[in-house]
């Protein structure tokens, strides 16, 4: 992405909030943003620093894509280095919270702030406490961003109910975060509007062998040609990801199972 240069440009004054600084790739389906603090100047022969290119590896994007949340640290001139980070649509709330913990400056403040950005290990060398208690919360942060993305990838994008995809699939908590269900991938499965809200309703229930059936706790919501539809539009048992290790973790599939079963 390039910035046209102008005379004496200041895309904002000292003192102000940095705007945020965003791209879009289409064809991935993700943000890109670069620290704006970074980025005051355009390239202009009176301008001392900055840059007025923006760059982005399309291997970060590409993880972006897959896993919801991705960073990559960069070089803007000189000594000067940025955390950009790619982020799927659903994961903007994140960015946002995490926007002024990511403008870093020092190299020891940077290359931590970049791994923590990257769900990765923090390097406490040459930080404060202070310091090193946000990208904790930073690198919390970023696994939560990354619960969307890892769930849909690992069901291929595509609803676990009916195999409806089209970039139309949700990714649907088995244990929901109010009953403190973690953010990991076993405790979700990618699903359509449709089926996401039957399935946060108890209206669909997921039997140990991963069967899947019309509560008859809750048909009483339904009319009867309306369960009918309901249950044409099931597959037989839950499509699962090819690596077990990703698969519902019974234990929170039992759970929705007993609360689903209270009228």
């Amino acid at each position: 992405m390039q910035m046209t240069a102008v005379p004496r440009p200041d895309l904002y004054p000292n003192g102000a909030t940095p705007p945020l600084l965003l791209g879009y790739h289409a064809e991935e389906d993700v943000f890109a943003a670069w620290d704006a603090t970074k980025h005051r100047q355009t390239r202009d022969p009176r301008a001392s620093g900055g840059s007025n290119s923006l760059y982005v590896p399309l291997t970060t994007l590409v993880e972006a894509r897959r896993l919801g949340f991705a960073s990559h640290e960069r070089v803007v001139a000189n000594d000067v280095h940025e955390i950009v980070v790619a982020f799927r649509p659903e994961a903007a709330d994140h960015y946002l919270r995490l926007a002024p913990a990511l403008r870093a400056r020092g190299s020891a403040n940077v290359h931590a702030t970049a791994s923590a950005a990257g769900g990765g290990i923090i390097k406490k060398a040459g930080l404060t406490q202070r310091r090193v208690a946000v990208l904790r919360q930073v690198r919390q942060t970023v696994r939560d961003a990354r619960f969307p993305g890892e769930v849909l990838s690992a069901y291929g994008e595509q609803c676990a109910f009916c195999g409806l995809g089209a970039r139309l699939i949700d990714a649907a908590h088995i244990k929901s975060v109010r009953e403190h269900g973690p953010d990991h991938v076993t405790n979700g499965v990618a699903l359509c509007p449709t089926h996401h809200r039957a399935f946060d309703r108890g209206l669909v229930v997921i039997e140990d062998d991963y069967a899947l059936v019309v509560n008859p706790s809750r048909t009483g919501l339904l009319k009867t040609a309306e369960i009918k539809k309901l249950g044409g539009t099931l597959r037989r048992k839950l499509a699962l990801p090819p690596d077990p290790q990703l698969r519902p973790d019974l234990r929170f599939v039992k759970f929705h199972r007993r609360k689903a079963a209270t009228v």
